[in-house]
């Protein structure tokens, strides 16, 4: 169970986040401020690496435990209990949002970078990120779910790199494996748009939006584990699962919501009532599979904008993903 937060907490701790690279050990590192709430840290002994590893959270406003778990980081950083093995580029994305309690302005940060052109402070937020981290190899994006989530799960641009990365960091993992976004005139998360331009890097859900010890040490452990896979350690065998996409499924008339108990990674059966509709019809699931990115829980905020959105994904479980692919 998460703690509870205010916005003025946040706040305090996005201004903590930003007072460790003011105060930093300077015998032990250098710093550049490449923007707003965006750092460069390297280690003033020689190098291990000449990769670029790249650490982002708030890439949602309302999604703060990368907040946390970045600040558990620094503070070990800056213990002397981890050592960096070469450049970092440490960031928050969507600061301004978050310090309101939003989850973005006008626009879903995570989906204005790439070839897209826009306006408003989301999309110069996010042109302000890609420059910064353009030059990384290796990247975590920090992420939460709105909805309840069973576990932690990675939605990632499925290919060799991005596999052994998750295998390397939590060989246990529960995969939602995605093909390449088209990034022509299109906007597009960021693990995503850091992929098309050659660099490893994948997305972590770490559970449910709330301020959670137990995600805040999961996400600590995964950069940690990615530290010393950059050193050339290498992946353990996989022993995780993977949840391809069936497809979106839509709401069956108006006022949809889905059960109270159900959220990510919920198994469901085909002819099994997930929810109800239009005043109170019986909604009965036309396939079974998995659940993932439920929008309308009931009980729950409604997190969609309008009936003409999925109201979730569909997911198999494939023992024999990695066989079938190829």
């Amino acid at each position: 169970m998460g703690a509870a937060y205010t916005t003025e907490f946040i706040k305090n701790n996005i201004e903590t986040f930003k007072a460790f690279f003011t105060k930093v050990n300077k015998e032990r590192f250098t710093v550049k401020e490449l923007a707003p709430y965006i750092y460069e840290l390297n280690p003033t002994k020689e190098k291990s690496i000449d990769k670029v590893i790249g650490l982002m959270a708030l890439n949602h406003g309302n999604e703060v435990g990368g907040l946390f778990v970045l600040l558990e980081f620094l503070s070990l950083l800056d213990m002397g209990l981890v050592n960096l093995p070469g450049k970092v580029i440490i960031g928050l994305g969507s600061v301004e949002s978050a310090k309101l309690g939003k989850r973005f302005f006008e626009k879903d940060l995570n989906r204005c970078y790439g070839d897209v052109i826009g306006e408003g402070k989301d999309f110069q937020r996010a042109k302000v990120v890609m420059e910064a981290f353009k030059e990384c190899h290796m990247s975590l994006d920090l992420h939460q779910t709105q909805t309840p989530s069973a576990h932690p799960f990675f939605p990632m641009t499925f290919n060799s790199k991005t596999f052994d990365l998750i295998r390397a960091i939590d060989p246990q993992a529960s995969i939602i494996p995605q093909k390449p976004y088209d990034q022509k005139g299109k906007g597009v998360p960021f693990s995503h748009y850091l992929v098309n331009r050659g660099c490893t890097a994948v997305t972590v859900e770490l559970g449910t939006m709330s301020l959670d010890y137990k995600q805040i040490y999961y996400g600590v452990h995964l950069i940690l584990k990615l530290l010393n896979y950059s050193l050339g350690k290498k992946p353990d065998e996989f022993r995780g699962s993977f949840f391809p996409k069936i497809g979106p499924v839509f709401p069956p008339g108006p006022d949809a919501w889905l059960r109270s108990d159900l959220g990510n990674f919920s198994e469901i059966k085909k002819g099994e009532v997930i929810g109800d509709y239009d005043g109170g019809k019986k909604w009965i699931a036309e396939e079974g599979g998995f659940l993932a990115f439920p929008k309308a829980i009931r009980g729950l905020k409604r997190t969609q904008a309008n009936e003409n959105e999925p109201i979730y994904i569909l997911l198999d479980k494939d023992p024999d993903y990695l066989k079938n692919r190829n």
